[in-house]
């Protein structure tokens, strides 16, 4: 019984899906990192962050730190904001 109970977390973990589901047809292409651009170079804070999710009417919203690996899915809905170690903001790209 106890190796059952061990084993059913590894069981449940192979019927989670492997993708994110796909975005609904009537959000694609609803990011527009080009209305952001003038945030380019301020310094990062969540007032920043809450400005550019707006700006870009992006669904979802990420931080890219300095040398972080990001996930290459893409996704039309969601905004990413690269900055620098200097905590500068150096790149807004949608996707």
């Amino acid at each position: 019984m106890r190796k059952l109970l061990l084993l059913l977390p590894v069981l449940a973990a192979g019927c989670a899906d492997l993708y994110p589901p796909p975005v609904p047809p009537h959000f694609e292409g609803k990011c527009d990192a080009a209305a952001a651009q003038s945030f380019v170079g301020q310094a990062v804070s969540q007032d920043a962050g809450t400005a550019i999710k707006a700006a870009t009417r992006a669904t979802f919203f990420r931080w890219a730190a300095p040398n972080t690996m990001l996930t290459m899915d893409f996704s039309p809905v969601r905004v990413t904001v690269h900055y620098g170690s200097d905590n500068r903001i150096s790149q807004i790209v949608c996707g």
